[in-house]
């Protein structure tokens, strides 16, 4: 849609790895630019970063090697943009965290494609949206991810993602019906 990748490309790839890093309103990625919410996250995310100011949460305390490991892992299972790569490598050591790719090679290892979008899969950004989005996603691999790691919200990524569900398990598929293994 206007404003946004309808497709897993670089922009939708990197809110997404945003989102799972606790760095924005939990869930915020998946919503379309054209919708309603899109303007609701927006206020919501304006008032929410007064709120951090004065309760002192600072991005340096969300930002963590575990956020990052997050980052990665949902980068693998979305199938994402080969640019996010990049981009990470770059955000860790802005933040003085040392992450190669060779650590992109090892979780590529352990987490399967679950997100049937295109590129990699058969669906759009929307039906990603309407199947649970990213929190569904997030969900599905909780085993894998480090949920105690705080978010902007002040909740930790596992609270945040407790309630969701899989509305369409072939756009958001289980770890045991993946899009592709690795």
């Amino acid at each position: 849609s206007i404003g946004t990748c309808n497709t897993m490309g670089t922009a939708s790839t990197m809110t997404s790895i945003v989102d799972a890093m606790g760095l924005t309103i939990t869930g915020g990625s998946s919503i379309l630019a054209v919708q309603s919410a899109h303007s609701r996250l927006a206020h919501k995310s304006g008032k929410r970063i007064v709120e951090m100011v004065w309760e002192d949460l600072k991005i340096s305390k969300i930002f963590t090697t575990q956020t990052i490991k997050n980052g990665i892992i949902t980068n693998m299972a979305l199938g994402g943009s080969t640019n996010s790569v990049i981009h990470l490598i770059a955000m860790a050591a802005r933040n003085k965290i040392k992450i190669s790719l060779s650590d992109f090679d090892k979780i590529s290892k352990i987490t399967p494609v679950i997100a049937n979008i295109l590129p990699s899969g058969e669906y759009l950004m929307e039906d990603f949206n309407k199947a649970g989005g990213l929190k569904t996603l997030l969900s599905i691999l909780n085993k894998k991810l480090d949920l105690s790691c705080i978010t902007v919200t002040g909740k930790t990524i596992g609270e945040e993602i407790k309630n969701a569900r899989v509305c369409d398990n072939d756009v958001i598929r289980l770890l045991n019906n993946p899009v592709t293994k690795r």
